[in-house]
């Protein structure tokens, strides 16, 4: 902007400097008339040099104007992000707010009613005088059976991340380019063995999970167990035959 100005500066000063030396070298022009239109050439100047101070204010005030727009949409993005659950953890990752931590619970592994999906139940629950009717779903809880976690309830965190997008991407624990990871693990699922009526959901997790003891008894909504590959109509390669699946969460 400096630049800029300097160079209109420059350019009309050349000019009135021109203009001078001709007014200096017209024939028969008086003294009086020559002073008379180097004074309208300096009055031009000045005009056009108020005409520039008012264009770079104006300027700077838009530049202004997009710096606070640009704060105020970072601002909101920041209140939107996503949010998702690490199964497995009660804590969230370093880049995330922890929303609440809770237990895993769902549909009894036997039934073949209720709801489909897994959920992150609070540890506060909250009750009313509501009527139960004669029909009705049943809420229980889940358990880990995996290596170093049997028949221990399953923990989880809904976390708020800063980040637009979050998606759990199953059969690796790297996130792709431009994405960062919220946490990593292992894909889990129901036994497939088991001819119980009840199917479960992919869910992703943790690496490192922990134990959570006191529910009454190994009654569970389903197995938080660990999900196998099995080439057939699963392409391999690049998949393995009889490998832990791993999955990794990304934000983006």
């Amino acid at each position: 902007m400096t630049l800029y100005r300097t160079y209109t500066i420059a350019v009309l000063v050349c000019l009135a400097a021109f203009t001078a030396m001709a007014v200096e070298l017209q024939p028969g022009m008086s003294h009086g008339k020559r002073s008379d239109d180097l004074g309208s050439v300096q009055a031009l100047l000045a005009v056009q040099a108020q005409k520039l101070s008012a264009l770079e204010a104006e300027l700077q005030a838009a530049k202004n104007t997009i710096a606070s727009n640009q704060h105020n949409i970072a601002a909101v993005q920041a209140k939107l992000g996503s949010t998702f659950v690490r199964w497995g953890r009660s804590s969230c990752p370093s880049e995330s707010t922890l929303l609440y931590s809770g237990v895993a619970g769902g549909s009894l592994n036997t039934q073949s009613g209720n709801g489909a999906n897994r959920l992150c139940l609070t540890k506060e629950p909250v009750f009313d005088n509501t009527t139960l009717d004669t029909y009705s779903g049943q809420l229980d809880g889940a358990k880990y059976y995996i290596p170093g976690h049997h028949y221990t309830d399953v923990v989880c965190a809904v976390c708020h991340s800063p980040r637009s997008v979050t998606y759990m991407v199953p059969g690796t624990n790297r996130c792709p380019p431009g994405s960062s990871e919220q946490y990593h693990g292992y894909l889990t699922a129901g036994d497939h063995n088991n001819l119980q009526a009840q199917a479960s959901e992919y869910l992703c997790l943790d690496a490192y999970p922990e134990d959570l003891m006191g529910s009454q008894d190994d009654i569970a909504s389903g197995y938080f167990e660990h999900v196998r590959s099995h080439c057939g109509s699963l392409p391999c390669p690049p998949y393995v035959d009889n490998k832990v699946v791993t999955c990794v969460v990304c934000s983006v």
